[in-house]
């Protein structure tokens, strides 16, 4: 039995910028076939159509659909693919996202076809990571919406990235602090346990690296690197490279 044979119903995780989606496949996703007879799904069902047109009646009433098209259906609602042109290819798939009215829009007709150059290989070689990744492209405008940023709450990350682009200025652990909307006794206890230094030395380990990676690809003068790195006194940086903290 074939690996085409042998797929009747398969499951995708899509992962999108906003949250990840699940996709439904079933064998005829693979097929490009006219549905066989009037039929609804649980979730919204998505069409692609590449190449050609196609006919769909869905909840009484007829739509249109042509190449580099994608026609969602809501779920529950009564459908059915009542023809297609001759050589069109179309697929479909379910996807765990809510929809409450029959839409038609435009996709990028590079990516579309590149998605089903995927489901090609797919049928072949049985492996689903591209087919998902074109799926994650095709959905992202159907997602974007539900997009928002949220706080960032790995202490790990912000301890990192304090240092990283403010090392040049005159900061204190009260700066930590306040950016990380904590104590400046929590602040230390944090710097220690991300990086293994205190906030002094964790400063000082930031401003060298840089340092010592301008002194090997650059010829820039120590004194310019010194001022370039956050030193008021170039008495100091040298103290400190010396040091090799």
């Amino acid at each position: 039995m074939s690996y085409l044979e042998n797929l009747r119903f398969h499951t995708l995780t899509v992962k999108t910028p906003a949250r990840d989606i699940k996709a439904f496949l079933q064998s005829g996703f693979y097929s490009f076939r006219a549905s066989p007879a009037l039929h609804r799904h649980n979730y919204t069902e998505l069409h692609l159509i590449l190449g050609g047109d196609a006919d769909f009646n869905v909840g009484g009433q007829r739509f249109h659909a042509e190449s580099g098209d994608m026609l969602l259906i809501p779920p529950r609602v009564m459908h059915i693919c009542l023809r297609q042109s001759e050589g069109a290819r179309r697929t479909a798939f379910q996807i765990d996202l809510g929809c409450e009215e029959v839409r038609v829009l435009p996709v990028n007709q590079a990516v579309l076809g590149e998605f089903f150059a995927a489901v090609a290989e797919c049928i072949k070689t049985g492996e689903h990571g591209e087919v998902a990744a074109y799926m994650a492209l095709l959905c992202h405008p159907l997602t974007a919406a539900d997009a928002a940023p949220e706080p960032i709450t790995d202490y790990g990350f912000l301890i990192q990235e304090f240092f990283s682009t403010r090392y040049s200025e005159n900061i204190h652990l009260s700066d930590l602090a306040e950016f990380l909307c904590l104590s400046e006794r929590q602040a230390e206890r944090l710097t220690v346990l991300h990086t293994g230094k205190t906030f002094r030395h964790e400063l000082v380990a930031t401003r060298l690296a840089v340092a010592r990676h301008l002194m090997e690809s650059t010829e820039m003068p120590l004194r310019d690197i010194a001022a370039y790195v956050g030193y008021e006194s170039y008495g100091g940086f040298w103290k400190a490279l010396k040091k090799g903290i």
